[in-house]
């Protein structure tokens, strides 16, 4: 229920790494407002190595990666959903800062 956002990587070996500090301070400020903060990708066998060398301290899930390209073309790409409902979302070159999505739709103090 209410807001979560979910990081689309359909391929994490072709991902943009760099992309990950920014969707990790995102991450950071959803974690401390009670947002849910996850990623979706393909289990390739190296998540943990991925995640561990990039820091990531929110949970991974896996799907095809078919459905995954089919919900955002961008390679790690950013969605916004409300109650399983797709509100916004973003490409790795055009992510929000956690403050400019806290202030457009959580309004948390």
């Amino acid at each position: 229920p209410n807001y979560s956002l979910m990081v689309v990587a359909f391929n994490l070996s072709k991902t943009h790494e760099d992309a990950f500090k920014q969707l990790n301070a995102i991450a950071t400020g959803c974690d401390r407002a009670g947002v849910k903060f996850y990623t979706v990708t393909v289990n390739d066998g190296k998540v943990d190595e991925f995640r561990h060398k990039n820091q990531t301290a929110y949970p991974f899930y896996y799907a095809d990666e078919t459905p995954l390209k089919t919900m955002i073309r961008s390679n790690p790409g950013l969605m916004l959903l409300k109650n399983g409902v797709v509100i916004n979302k973003w490409h790795y070159r055009h992510l929000p800062t956690f403050d400019e999505l806290n202030q457009k739709y959580f309004s948390v103090k």
